[in-house]
């Protein structure tokens, strides 16, 4: 009797201990150069906190000025909704682009952002570019993504004449895992130099 009691006060114990992750809600930055506990450094940390935590309403993440170069992924997030939607933007405040880069080197990798079977997500006011030369597909969809918003970006591509799928600005591929699903708003966006 008294190992189990000793066991279950550890288990409680241990329990009280961990860290709880409280779940998104608001605006956030994403500022190589800022700081705080509502700024994250990179795109990845702030898809890993969404990832980790989910949404208890609608998120926005205004994104500085600069350069990141880095490879997004934007999975399904816990807590999404037409109401609780994720808003990855430029800052308004900017006065010169967000740009997003990455170099794909191989079929498998090739994206700059990715939406990986997410929902209410929009991308608004980024510059979305790629550094590969014999891939580099801008947007690239996978899995069943729904609701999605891709609003006033310039996507600019490396594919001169080239006809290739490789080369694309937004890739959509149809297959029974992979389908775009609920409202899509496409507007407003600059796309050049894509297959």
């Amino acid at each position: 009797m008294k190992n189990r009691t000793l066991r279950w006060l550890s288990t409680a114990l241990m329990l009280v201990a961990l860290p709880a992750f409280g779940q998104l809600s608001g605006t956030y930055t994403i500022d190589a150069s800022g700081s705080g506990t509502s700024n994250y450094t990179t795109f990845a940390a702030a898809t890993t906190a969404l990832s980790t935590s989910g949404v208890s309403g609608p998120v926005i993440f205004n994104v500085a000025s600069g350069t990141y170069t880095e490879q997004v992924t934007i999975p399904a997030y816990t807590g999404t909704s037409t109401t609780n939607t994720v808003t990855f933007q430029a800052n308004p405040s900017n006065t010169t682009a967000a740009t997003v880069t990455y170099s794909p080197a191989s079929s498998s990798t090739n994206w700059t952002i990715r939406l990986d079977g997410t929902s209410n997500v929009t991308i608004k006011g980024l510059v979305i570019t790629t550094g590969g030369t014999s891939y580099g597909r801008l947007i690239d969809t996978y899995g069943a993504n729904t609701n999605i918003s891709l609003i006033d970006n310039t996507l600019t591509g490396a594919a001169g004449t080239s006809t290739s799928s490789y080369f694309a600005g937004i890739y959509y591929s149809y297959s029974s895992t992979t389908e775009a699903k609920g409202n899509w708003t496409i507007t407003g966006n600059t796309i050049s130099n894509v297959s």
